[in-house]
């Protein structure tokens, strides 16, 4: 009996079952070497019937070699293990992904492991971005195509990541810091298009910074200039220069580049282009082109901005001689359109019935209507707006409907002109001694008073030297134009007693109805500091009104004032005192302010009485009669008599040229 005892505990030790009573198993987990699990905490397995317990694991990425597993119940190592020695070996014999079957028998005592390798499906590679520190755990790569549902996966460094892709969008959340240097790879188990890639703080988050394509600037087509200039008369046609500013461009080596003669619309010469070591381009043209007549440049698919051929591009030349037509005005500068005459040199024209001409704005994209006819039996088209036109601006004729007899051809008309009416003042200016020069980079832009015919600029504290000072008013920004003086140039003179050199304020007037300039000129006045301030008397100083008296830093003391045999003493209290005038001393002489400590007086005005919120500065003196003030570098005040305030004051005032109420 003790020899079959001890048998029996050998054979159940050789199954895995533990020499140790029965234990009640409430729960199963694998531990091991495997992906995911290690020795300290396991993957839990699912209970089935009979003492069987499951775990599947699918899509494990593994390595040739060899893994070690075991099972253990009630989440310790002293419960219930299988095998009881020893670990379950896992032989992989070829990298690649696995399903694993884990199978732990509590009744049989016995662990079995399954690892079916999956088969391989392509990967389509679609992206490779490079990695940096924004790439941190955490944030999210949001991943968009133009459609599709797809397995995307996302390799970076040793660390790969997969999500499923629905209509056209996966979130991946990147893990460890394999992101963060080298590059990382975007794939696809089937071919789709990437459009997008975005970079998110978080996987809640609605917004991102997108990462590829990379954001780019949208080309400047307004950069562009041609050699020989657009629209240019020239001998011949062979060879142009293209330049773009900063842009940096390439070239395209099969371009579509014509010289169509637009009177025929006969393509007389095919180009080239090749990009030049300053980052120019050079078109050459197969023939050197010397008819005479009207011609168009198209150039298409030539130019590439970021890798993209920019939007086709058109330039218009005509080669001195007999032109195949003329129109009256001619194109350009004009100061007024109404109607037009085409004259044909080379072939008639005729209209169809649903000929069509109108006057087009290239900025506010209004369309005049226009009538046009045949005239001379197609020799020529008169053309007559349905409105005279005389605004400013950048204006296209354009006919349509119009085919040569001889050829049954259609013949492009298009004209532009600008109207520019000398009569018609947009912008004034001065321009001078006191602006800096003459250049009119340096005029300074005066102000329009309530759309009259008052144009003013105030210049404020502007240091001035003892000499002569002339200047300009110029309307539209051209000496061409509009200007006053007519001729010569106006001129004032400092250095004398009444105007010594010093710091002044100056306003400019111009009145383009009376067509004068004026200009007056304002002494700034320094603060007087110490302890006197003397005033001259005059009949406005009658009984009954009062002076206020202001000090800078909000100074208190005590004021005398001194006028004639009389003196008086008043308190001067945050800078402010308040002298009622009692006599008729103030109309003659001389009256003085004097403190009993040193102050900076900042301020005399003559107030109607003492209970007057506002009245007359007389103090640093200021000139009278200004009106149509227009602040160009502060803020300047005055009232309805024209005299300057330092600030406004109760009931109407003028800043900067308007009427305000307070």
């Amino acid at each position: 009996m003790k020899k079959i005892l001890s048998f029996l505990t050998l054979l159940l030790c050789a199954v895995g079952v533990n020499a140790q009573d029965p234990v009640t198993i409430n729960s199963m987990e694998i531990r091991g070497t495997l992906p995911g699990m290690n020795w300290d905490e396991g993957i839990a397995m699912t209970a089935g019937e009979d003492g069987i317990w499951y775990l599947n694991l699918s899509g494990v990425e593994l390595e040739a070699g060899t893994y070690e597993c075991k099972a253990t119940a009630n989440g310790n190592w002293t419960d219930y293990v299988l095998p009881n020695s020893d670990n379950y070996q896992v032989l992989i014999s070829e990298t690649g992904t696995y399903d694993l079957v884990f199978r732990a028998s509590t009744v049989a005592h016995t662990l079995t492991v399954t690892a079916q390798k999956q088969a391989a499906s392509e990967l389509f590679e679609l992206l490779t971005l490079a990695g940096d520190a924004a790439y941190v755990a955490g944030k999210c790569l949001f991943i968009e195509a133009e459609s599709g549902s797809a397995t995307i996966t996302v390799k970076a460094g040793e660390r790969t990541q997969t999500a499923i892709m629905e209509d056209g969008i996966a979130m991946i959340e990147i893990e460890g810091s394999a992101f963060t240097a080298g590059t990382f790879t975007i794939f696809a188990d089937k071919e789709i298009t990437l459009t997008k890639v975005s970079l998110f703080e978080n996987p809640d988050a609605t917004t991102g910074t997108q990462i590829w394509p990379a954001a780019v600037e949208p080309f400047d087509y307004t950069a562009i200039a041609i050699t020989p200039a657009d629209r240019s008369e020239v001998e011949s046609l062979k060879n142009f220069t293209l330049t773009f500013g900063t842009q940096i461009v390439t070239v395209n080596d099969q371009p579509s580049i014509v010289l169509v003669n637009t009177g025929n619309n006969d393509e007389v010469a095919h180009g080239i282009i090749s990009l030049n070591a300053d980052g120019s381009a050079l078109i050459s043209l197969d023939q050197d082109v010397t008819a005479p007549g009207n011609y168009q440049l198209a150039i298409e698919n030539a130019i590439l901005f970021n890798g993209t051929a920019i939007d086709p591009l058109s330039f218009k030349y005509t080669i001195a001689g007999m032109a195949d037509f003329t129109i009256n005005p001619a194109e350009g500068k004009v100061v007024s359109l109404s109607t037009f005459t085409i004259t044909f040199n080379n072939y008639k024209v005729e209209l169809a019935e649903d000929a069509n001409a109108y006057l087009f704005n290239r900025v506010t994209e209004d369309e005049i209507a226009a009538d046009v006819y045949e005239i001379s039996g197609g020799a020529a088209l008169y053309v007559a707006l349905t409105e005279e036109i005389t605004a400013y601006g950048e204006w296209q004729l354009n006919i349509e409907g119009a085919k040569r007899m001889d050829t049954e051809e259609a013949v492009e008309l298009i004209f532009d002109y600008t109207i520019e009416n000398p009569s018609e003042i947009r912008t004034m200016a001065i321009v001078g001694d006191f602006t800096g020069g003459w250049d009119l980079e340096k005029a300074v832009a005066m102000q329009q008073n309530d759309e009259t015919n008052i144009w003013t600029l105030y210049l404020e504290g502007v240091q001035i030297e003892a000499k002569k000072y002339e200047y300009k008013a110029i309307a539209n920004g051209s000496y061409e134009g509009y200007q006053l003086p007519a001729s010569g140039n106006q001129d004032f003179v400092f250095g004398t007693n009444e105007y010594p050199a010093g710091t002044y304020n100056l306003t400019f007037t111009v009145d383009t109805e009376a067509h004068t300039l004026t200009l007056v000129v304002d002494k700034q006045a320094q603060p007087a500091e110490g302890t006197t301030l003397t005033l001259s008397g005059n009949a406005s100083y009658t009984e009954g009104k009062a002076f206020m008296i202001e000090a800078a830093d909000e100074a208190s003391a005590t004021l005398t004032i001194t006028a004639g045999e009389f003196t008086y003493e008043e308190i001067m209290e945050d800078g402010v005192a308040m002298f009622v005038i009692e006599n008729d001393a103030f109309l003659t002489g001389d009256f003085t302010i004097k403190a009993d400590k040193d102050i900076t007086f900042t301020q005399v005005t003559l107030l109607p009485n003492a209970d007057a919120a506002s009245g007359t500065q007389i103090w640093p003196g200021i000139p009278t009669g200004i009106t149509n003030v227009a602040a160009a570098q502060s803020v300047v005040i005055f009232n309805l008599q024209g005299v300057r305030l330092n600030k406004a004051q109760k009931g109407i005032n003028i800043i900067n040229g308007k009427k305000v109420m307070k």
